[in-house]
């Protein structure tokens, strides 16, 4: 059983998400402002405008998630280049493994397409037992 994803992310902006969606000219998959309320009724501490892998999330293998996320990437790369200007953003891939893991490979290639886009690239692994659920 496994639930893995990746996503593009944009944080660290005061103004709104649709300024974000106006520069790549993509609709994103979930945003927040910086106070809207999250865990408990807490107030968020950043703004996020995210981009989720079109793949579903039973995909098991990360460098699916991240090939599917750079093939809508990669003919944004100058809107890319603008926001990081004035923003943080990066990749994250996340995987939840029940049982286990299926490790995940990033090919040369791959790695060449994450380098041109100049992104950070975070990983979140987590291995779980069979019995525990997301």
């Amino acid at each position: 059983m496994y639930d893995t994803y990746a996503y593009f992310w944009v944080g660290e902006f005061e103004g709104s998400p649709e300024a974000v969606t106006a520069v790549l000219g993509l609709e994103p998959t979930e945003t927040w402002k910086k106070g809207d309320p999250w865990l408990e009724n807490r107030p968020r501490q950043s703004s996020r405008w995210r981009l989720m892998s079109p793949l579903p999330r039973t995909e098991m293998f990360m460098d699916k998630h991240l090939e599917a996320l750079l093939s809508i990437l990669e003919p944004k790369t100058a809107a890319i280049r603008v926001l990081q200007t004035e923003h943080e953003i990066g990749i994250n891939c996340v995987g939840y493994f029940y049982g286990e893991n299926p490790g995940f490979h990033l090919s040369r290639g791959l790695i060449a397409r994450l380098h041109a886009l100049s992104l950070d690239i975070d990983f979140d692994l987590y291995c779980c037992g069979e019995k525990d659920s997301v």
